[in-house]
Parts: C-alpha cells; structure tokens; sequence
C-alpha cells in the first residue's frame, strides 16, 4: 500500500519536474545539459498517477482484495500495463533514441510562434522606451497643422 501511495507521488512530481527540466535544456541550453531526452520521456508521466490511484482506493485498509474484486482489479492492471507498454512504444519510436531538436536549436514543433505572436504590418514594433498615451497618438504621428 506505502509503496503504491510512493509510486502516485513519484509520478506527479517527475511529470511535473520533467518537462520543466525539458524546457531548460532545450529551450535555454539547446540541448548540452544531460538526460534531457529523458526529460520529454518523463514529461508524461503524471497521468500514470491517475491510474494508480483507484488501485490505491480498492487496497485502502489492509493492503488485500476481496474474492469479488479480484478479477475486476487484474483486468485494470493489464489494462494499466498495456497502456504503459503502448505509451512508452509511441514514446520512444518518436524520440528514435535521438534528441528532438531542430537545427535552430528548439524542440522540434516550437520554432515558428503562433499567428497570434506574430508581427503585424498594420502597427509599428514597441520601441524601448517609449510611452503613449491612451486615445492620442505620439508627437511624431501627428498630422501638421
């Protein structure tokens, strides 16, 4: 039961310890700091959690099922287990064992912002600096009189 209630905690804090560490190596360090393809297989991991939990439920008090939840707790945990074996598969045929970095040095699928974060042409860049006021364009943008 402890080391059920362990494996919960565990999973909730390297799913969310992982992609944070992802996100460092990648993003800041562009992949030079150690286990960071480790760091995206682990990123995951969180939502064994929510699987291990309900276990944790049936064996509450003394750690032992009774004769009617036997057969339904042995098909959760092969279900449990087949999911584990199919996300880890997926996991690791899509990192290929290799990290998942573009040539610009960004996790693969992140180097282009959304259009939203895009640059428009309709308004000039912020400049450093600079300060407007509500409703009255700046000084420069004033038409002459």
């Amino acid at each position: 039961m402890g080391w059920l209630l362990l494996a919960v905690a565990l999973s909730i804090e390297l799913g969310t310890f992982a992609p944070a560490y992802a996100y460092l190596d990648y993003g800041k360090h562009h992949g030079s700091l150690p286990l960071g393809p480790v760091a995206v297989l682990l990123s995951g991991i969180w939502i064994f959690a929510f699987m291990l939990l309900p276990l944790a439920i049936l064996l509450f008090p003394d750690g032992q099922l009774g004769r009617r939840w036997r057969w339904p707790a042995g098909m959760y945990v092969a279900l449990g287990g087949l999911f584990v074996a199919v996300t880890l598969k997926v996991a690791v045929g899509d990192l290929g064992l290799r990290l998942p970095v573009d040539s610009g040095g960004n996790l693969a699928g992140l180097a282009t912002p959304p259009a939203s974060m895009a640059p428009s042409r309709d308004r000039p860049p912020c400049q450093p600096g600079s300060r407007r006021r509500r409703g009255r364009p700046p000084a420069a943008q004033l038409p002459p009189r």
